[in-house]
């Protein structure tokens, strides 16, 4: 390129001339079109953070979940039951008798 083109882009000479000013409105539809999908990019990975953000959430509620749910079937089998009621000397007894049910016909 020549140093007289360079210098008529850096002067705004160009910018000036009759044929870039029949076309400002495209240029500037090119321009807001451009803005739209930029900020349509910056606005989709903002999503995928919140997205990543929320499913490592969801992971740590199912390990709490599942933590929680082993612990609770610990404390109440029966044997645990059991061996608590008897090292607390409680009245309580075991039954040995097995349930009745009652089946609708």
């Amino acid at each position: 390129m020549d140093v007289k083109k360079i210098q008529s882009w850096l002067s705004g000479e160009k910018l000036r001339s009759e044929a870039f000013r029949k076309q400002y409105k495209l240029i500037a539809l090119i321009a807001a079109l451009l803005f739209i999908y930029i900020l349509a990019g910056y606005n989709s990975m903002k999503q995928q953070r919140h997205l990543s953000d929320l499913k490592r959430e969801v992971k740590i509620a199912k390990y709490e979940y599942l933590t929680i749910s082993a612990e609770l079937a610990e404390k109440t089998r029966q044997s645990k039951i059991h061996d608590l009621l008897q090292s607390q000397s409680s009245k309580l007894q075991e039954n040995r008798k097995p349930i009745i049910q009652i089946r609708k016909h």
